[in-house]
């Protein structure tokens, strides 16, 4: 149990989400430190994102009591060429 203390209070910060905590968890967090399912990657310092069954999505805001506002990339790329 004392390992659990280790995650007690502990948030991450990544581009346009801050001060996010369990049941979410960074990549580089150990396993017991939330959800696995809610893992968060930062990538390149400013892009956080999450994959939910396989697929890669880039999270835009995060309210901890009730929702995940999300974006799958690969659709974004399809819609913006189509308008461009």
């Amino acid at each position: 149990k004392t390992h659990l203390l280790r995650c007690s209070g502990a948030t991450l910060s990544c581009g346009t989400i801050s001060d996010v905590s369990y049941p979410f968890r960074s990549v580089g967090d150990p396993n017991y430190c939330g959800h696995p399912g809610l893992v968060l990657d930062c990538q390149n310092n400013n892009i956080p994102t999450i994959d939910i069954v396989n697929i890669t999505y880039r999270v835009l805001g995060i309210d901890q009591t009730t929702r995940m506002k999300i974006f799958r990339e690969d659709f974004g790329r399809k819609l913006s060429t189509r308008i461009s």
